[in-house]
């Protein structure tokens, strides 16, 4: 298609963002110039995301004192960006051991690091949102949740993302995330103890936001 001539990340990204506000497979004529005008946001972002996974790699090398990753360090230059299991493991030990000896900050990138090397886990995802809780506050936790469970429809997931909702008073949108979840298990019954206690959680939340909401 002649429209994506232009081989450049900032372009294409551009080009989803506009068509997926367009919600239509056939967008308007002037969809170069609403890409034009995204291009220059999402070239930001990129910028961005950069500066913050290079702080993050920073923070990790001074965690590593024993130079455990560095084979994945190594790849990385190499701009090969998966990781097995063992590093895996490594990585949520040295953000696990900032956050635990109150270096939030220091937690918070390195969390959301491994969310961008690792995007389909969303533990990570609420780790990030944890954290930044813990330094930023509920309301700024809350568009992280959100985003969180746009991203995964996991009952934990909508469960966590409900109830910040109802601590910043948004008890329509809490409801909405418990009745999701509830969905869930009525596609997919709770198949052991564990899940059946967290379905009646969820049904006590429920209650909760409809009598708030009331």
């Amino acid at each position: 298609m002649e429209l994506f001539e232009q081989q450049n990340i900032p372009f294409f990204l551009s080009a989803l963002q506009v068509m997926g506000e367009t919600d239509n497979s056939r967008p308007d004529d002037n969809i170069l110039e609403q890409i034009e005008e995204n291009q220059t946001r999402w070239a930001s972002f990129i910028e961005e995301q950069k500066k913050h996974c290079q702080k993050s790699m920073q923070l990790f090398r001074s965690y590593d004192t024993k130079n455990k990753l560095k084979s994945f360090w190594i790849r990385l230059q190499l701009g090969k960006y998966h990781t097995n299991k063992k590093e895996l493991t490594l990585l949520n030990e040295y953000a696990t051991q900032a956050k635990e000896s109150g270096n939030l900050e220091d937690a918070f990138h390195m969390f959301s690091f491994m969310a961008l090397m690792c995007p389909r886990n969303y533990v990570l995802y609420l780790k990030v949102c944890e954290v930044c809780e813990q330094l930023h506050g509920i309301e700024a936790a809350v568009q992280l949740y959100e985003m969180t469970a746009r991203l995964f429809e996991e009952p934990n997931v909508l469960f966590l993302a409900a109830e910040c909702e109802a601590r910043c008073g948004h008890w329509e949108q809490a409801k909405t995330y418990v009745a999701q979840a509830l969905k869930i298990f009525e596609q997919r019954p709770p198949s052991t103890p564990q899940e059946m206690e967290f379905k009646a959680d969820l049904k006590e939340l429920l209650k909760l936001t409809e009598k708030a909401c009331a």
